[in-house]
């Protein structure tokens, strides 16, 4: 998984429904 630093830096390039289906396929 991401680390959170570079996670964080990523979420300004990633639409917030991409971010959920990510965070979904992750859980």
């Amino acid at each position: 998984f991401w680390t959170d630093g570079y996670f964080a830096c990523s979420v300004g390039n990633v639409s917030e429904e991409m971010l959920k289906r990510y965070i979904e396929n992750q859980g």
